[in-house]
């Protein structure tokens, strides 16, 4: 009886969560498997040189607890990256939405 209970508390918190997704995380998804890279912002002069790189991830738990910081300022920060020439995604889905993981690069000088 307590397993049917749980069971069903746990249905219905996936469905709830993939209803309340957020579909903007990437372009396409795959319901088994999502590997995608997509640019992101660039300078549009071009006048800053790509001589540093940051990377920052946030990973996603069946569409209901996300953890990670991915702003730009904290990974410009973190990498001492004074001026950004672009920033670019990938992200990666295990059977989205119960695993994901986006994360951004950043580069300039």
């Amino acid at each position: 009886m307590i397993f049917r209970r749980i069971f069903i508390l746990f249905s219905n918190a996936l469905f709830i969560g993939l209803l309340l997704n957020s579909c903007a995380v990437a372009p396409n998804h795959g319901l088994i498997l999502t590997q995608v890279s997509y640019p992101g912002e660039f300078n549009a002069e071009n006048d800053v040189l790509d001589k540093k790189e940051g990377m920052a991830c946030q990973v996603s738990f069946f569409g209901l607890i996300a953890l990670g910081d991915i702003s730009v300022g904290s990974v410009a920060r973190e990498f001492a990256i004074a001026k950004v020439s672009t920033t670019d995604y990938n992200f990666t889905g295990i059977l989205y939405p119960a695993y994901g993981r986006l994360c951004i690069f950043v580069r300039g000088e």
